[in-house]
């Protein structure tokens, strides 16, 4: 799981910054170009996430997220401090947990 957010945040991030780095003034031109670089973020983190064999599809739509929307490092870090305390806390839990299946 952290693997796949660790992807997905620098897929996320990379294409955000070709994004930015276009300074495209047109709206309607800067909207298809925002929804491109969405697709490629997310394209790119599901393939680098296949093939590292971290798979999580929420992972690439944070990827998704961090191109729509504008991100600082405190977002990559509150998303990292949040999946490692998920991760953890289910280390803390396993032993107590049921298997249903």
């Amino acid at each position: 799981m952290i693997g796949g957010y660790v992807v997905g945040m620098m897929a996320g991030c990379l294409m955000a910054s070709l994004n930015s780095a276009l300074h495209i003034e047109s709206a309607a031109i800067a909207s298809a170009t925002l929804i491109i670089f969405g697709a490629l973020a997310m394209s790119t983190a599901m393939f680098v996430m296949v093939v590292t064999r971290t798979e999580h599809p929420p992972a690439s739509a944070l990827a998704l997220g961090l191109v729509l929307n504008e991100w600082s490092l405190l977002t990559l870090v509150v998303v990292l401090a949040g999946i490692i305390g998920l991760s953890l806390f289910k280390r803390m839990v396993l032993p107590i947990l049921m298997d249903l299946l």
